[in-house]
């Protein structure tokens, strides 16, 4: 009877535990996104130097009620965020009484066609991002067997692959995609983008389903991604970005079903294998979702202590470590091939160091600053040299902060509002980007700055975010009062998304980068528009009641 009370009493601790981490995290979560809720209406982010014929580098500028008025900072979006809520409430009342299967399957159709309409607006050539031309004369290069570009200087000090030879994956794709359909020919690599983009969104919209049982906020869910302009619009920038997204959110679609098969070990462990194959190569093509593996093994650890199997938490060690080892496999297949040897790259305490100073070259805080890669190229790629020149500099940053806190603050509070309250996270930047001869002038009216089309497109961009951040506060608050009804696997979306809030608080900031981060938002949201649709039917029913009495 004793040792039975026992195991009753470590069984009873161990879901505490494991609730009181889960509420935690969730709690964390919803404090940062109220706080985002909060400034989203006062503060923004706005490209300055897109153009219509041409793009410059990235600038931006804060825009706030000081620089333009109360009317165009806070009221006007205001009243399109009350107005989109309006509409988001009109068609929840009709939504959350439909099947959420055909309602997922047409918002999925709906972003697919939106990015493919897209694609075929601006008729990229040659996508002129940095970044994108290293892809493209490298993949040319690996075609053509011209080996010896990858021992070039391309314009980066030293040759680009030796910087970031994690881009190793990326090149392989896309020489894959020339291999079939034409050297230079980008638009099938940007239509397999779209359909990752289909496919994010579709994993998303199934989280939602499976965390909240809930039609209204799985539809609702579905509404709020259709409305979502930046995600098909990032289908356009010829990088790993949208294609490594659509992977992991596979991945943390597939472990979600996993955590939730408690009682189905085959299914649960079939589920997180394949999970574990997907996001080996989601990480070959863009290497920074590890911050989603490390999410991953965070929530197992939290769910297989509230089951009290923590010795399964070995094997999902054991297969992240192998998921990452997996990921470098492009890299020696590259080098094998071109006979060059990449070396490690430039250490990863340099886009910390570039994080913690303020750019001279773009005029923010913890924005690219090109002297780590000219150090790095002065220092013959020697990676510690180059680790202790980071760390001196992360040191200076840190002294600075220290004695003067102001400018903490300040440094630490602009860097956030470029990277989260930046409406289009910088999908309308990366398709100037693509801009050709034949691009149409439509998309050169949303593109070009200062164009209606552009003008009204930023402000409703910026509106959605207001919602997106409101509802996405509402959603975990309401999450954080029921979470033990959802089960722990409920703050998967929210470690992802607060891993990401960390990193890129130190790291190199770009809101391209916490992109994927907001979009683990998007089930909270559905699950908020609906607590607030909830609330406005309510008020108006008890409203109607006092009206007869």
């Amino acid at each position: 009877m004793a040792s039975v009370d026992m195991h009753e009493t470590h069984r009873t601790q161990s879901l505490r535990a494991a609730d009181m981490l889960a509420a935690l995290m969730l709690a964390f979560a919803a404090l940062l996104v109220g706080g985002m809720a909060i400034a989203a209406p006062f503060l923004s982010t706005f490209y300055t130097d897109v153009h219509a014929f041409v793009v410059g580098p990235d600038y931006s500028e804060i825009v706030t009620m000081l620089d333009t008025g109360l009317y165009t900072v806070v009221a006007l979006p205001a009243l399109a965020t009350a107005i989109l809520l309006i509409v988001f409430c009109g068609l929840n009342r009709t939504l959350r009484h439909l099947p959420t299967t055909p309602v997922a399957v047409c918002s999925v159709a709906i972003i697919f066609a939106v990015a493919v309409a897209w694609l075929f607006q601006l008729n990229t050539e040659t996508n002129i991002y940095a970044d994108s031309l290293r892809l493209d004369t490298y993949a040319k290069a690996l075609l053509e067997g011209d080996y010896a570009v990858f021992s070039k200087d391309l314009g980066d000090g030293v040759p680009y692959l030796s910087i970031y030879p994690f881009q190793s994956g990326s090149v392989w794709l896309l020489a894959g995609v020339y291999a079939l359909f034409g050297s230079g020919n980008q638009l099938p690599f940007q239509l397999l983008n779209a359909v990752c983009v289909a496919l994010t969104a579709g994993c998303m919209i199934a989280i939602c389903k499976m965390l909240f049982s809930s039609r209204g906020a799985t539809n609702a869910c579905s509404l709020l991604l259709v409305a979502f302009l930046p995600l098909p619009l990032s289908a356009a920038l010829v990088y790993g970005n949208a294609i490594g997204l659509g992977l992991i959110s596979l991945v943390l679609a597939l472990n979600v079903y996993a955590m939730r098969c408690q009682d189905a070990p085959r299914h649960r462990w079939t589920a997180f294998g394949v999970s574990c194959l997907v996001c080996a190569i989601a990480l070959t093509v863009k290497s920074t979702f590890v911050l989603m593996l490390i999410a991953l093994v965070l929530t197992w650890a939290i769910v297989l202590l509230r089951e009290r199997r923590l010795r399964f938490l070995l094997v999902v060690l054991a297969a992240a470590l192998v998921v990452n080892w997996a990921a470098g496999i492009p890299v020696m297949l590259l080098e094998h091939t071109v006979g060059v040897d990449f070396g490690s790259g430039m250490p990863k305490s340099s886009w910390i160091a570039m994080g913690m100073e303020w750019s001279m070259y773009l005029d923010k805080p913890g924005w690219w600053s090109g002297d780590y890669a000219l150090n790095f190229a002065d220092t013959g790629m020697d990676g510690d040299a180059q680790n202790a020149f980071a760390l001196q500099h992360i040191g200076w940053s840190i002294s600075t902060f220290i004695h003067d806190p102001l400018f903490a603050l300040r440094f630490f509070g602009v860097k956030l509002i470029t990277e989260w309250l930046e409406p289009t996270f910088q999908s309308i930047y990366y398709s100037a980007t693509s801009l050709a001869d034949a691009t149409t002038p439509l998309a050169r009216e949303v593109i070009g700055r200062g164009h209606l089309a552009h003008r009204v497109i930023i402000a409703y961009m910026d509106a959605f975010q207001n919602l997106l951040y409101l509802s996405g506060a509402v959603g975990l608050v309401c999450t954080v009062r029921h979470h033990r009804a959802f089960g722990p696997a409920v703050i998967l979306l929210a470690v992802s998304f607060l891993g990401g809030f960390a990193c890129y608080l130190l790291w190199e900031a770009k809101s391209v980068y916490v992109f994927p981060f907001a979009l683990m938002l998007f089930p909270f949201a559905g699950y908020g528009v609906d607590a607030l649709c909830g609330a406005v039917r309510t008020c108006m029913a008890r409203g109607t009641v006092r009206a007869e009495s």
